[in-house]
């Protein structure tokens, strides 16, 4: 993998949203840190390859986006072979949901109590009745504003204004998740899948068995935006509204 440059912009800015949550700097692993702009991951190199000969599971590339590396239990990283075995996927979601799983170490499920006292609630326009946990093998699935809503974020740094999204990259384990189609209509809408790499039949995983996902990257999206208004702002008084499922 090609080493971040000292001069990304785009690195410096995701840097500064994330200092903005005020994460307890203990979750954060650097080393595992990866950029993937077009200049740090040029459109020159693969979208995919395969991690592992013993993984079914092709790694798609988070192309756009920044993953800080988050600290996982080496003791559980070796007694279940996650580097080699598990699957990688993403998981849209809100900041305080996702600290709170990260805290944890374990995926939350609907009507799950986060660690700020708020309940997990399904959001509107999902499957009712569904305690389950979804991924995707595409980060661009499961940055859908269904999952991933759009914040805004005010840069220090050049004064400009961006929208935010933020998704999980996980480990999962083999066997443990269903493989279902998209639930977004999106190829009666579009016509084309999400993914040129996973069709829209297999786009979708969904788990109900905690203790086999765990979460090994911070994922972060920025888009520069003028004259629009958002309702979700990163500061203190986004961490204080419900919480949903993503």
């Amino acid at each position: 993998m090609k080493s971040i440059p000292v001069s990304c912009s785009y690195r410096a800015l995701c840097c500064e949203l994330v200092d903005r949550l005020n994460w307890p700097s203990e979750l954060f692993a650097s080393e595992y840190d990866r950029c993937f702009c077009k200049t740090c991951y040029p459109v020159t190199l693969p979208n995919a390859y395969q991690g592992n000969i013993e993984n079914k599971y092709p790694i798609i590339i988070p192309r756009n986006w920044m993953k800080f590396g988050l600290k996982i239990d080496e003791v559980q990283a070796k007694i279940h072979q996650i580097w080699d075995k598990w699957a990688i996927s993403y998981h849209g979601t809100l900041p305080n949901a996702a600290l709170s799983m990260i805290k944890h170490r374990q995926i939350c499920l609907p009507g799950d109590t986060l660690l700020d006292g708020t309940q997990l609630t399904i959001r509107p326009g999902h499957i009712n009745g569904q305690k389950a946990f979804f991924t995707s093998p595409t980060i661009r699935y499961a940055a859908q504003n269904h999952y991933s809503t759009p914040l805004e974020f005010t840069s220090q740094i050049d004064k400009c204004v961006y929208t935010a999204k933020i998704v999980l990259r996980c480990r999962q384990m083999p066997g443990t998740f269903i493989i279902q189609g998209e639930t977004l209509n999106n190829s009666q809408i579009h016509g084309t899948d999400f993914c040129d790499i996973i069709p829209d039949e297999q786009i979708e995983w969904k788990t109900d068995k905690r203790g086999t996902v765990v979460f090994d990257g911070l994922c972060v999206r920025l888009k520069r935006v003028s004259n629009q208004t958002f309702n979700n702002i990163i500061d203190q008084t986004h961490f204080n509204q419900n919480n949903i499922l993503n």
